[in-house]
């Protein structure tokens, strides 16, 4: 039972520290990388927690930044403060 227990809490505290290390949600973070960019179209955003130096954060895809149909932006959101970590254009 003890084992269990100790289980149980495990668990309690990794899903406790999960929603506690987001607190920017993805519809904000969308927002938050548009307007970084002056506007274009989400393509997908996922949450990316990496452990080399670079705080969790939302990954935003974004076509046309700018309105510029030749062009595509990353743009990383911290996820617990919402500032924008980096931008990296491409073009398509």
């Amino acid at each position: 039972m003890k084992t269990l227990n100790a289980l149980i809490a495990s668990v309690l505290m990794f899903v406790s520290l999960q929603a506690s290390a987001a607190v920017i949600n993805k519809t904000q973070a969308e927002t938050i990388a548009e307007t970084a960019v002056q506007g274009g179209t989400v393509l997908q955003a996922h949450f990316d927690r990496r452990d080399h130096g670079i705080p969790a954060h939302w990954d935003i895809d974004i076509a046309n930044p700018g309105a510029n149909p030749t062009m595509e932006a990353a743009v990383w959101v911290d996820a617990s403060t919402g500032t924008v970590i980096k931008i990296i254009y491409q073009k398509l």
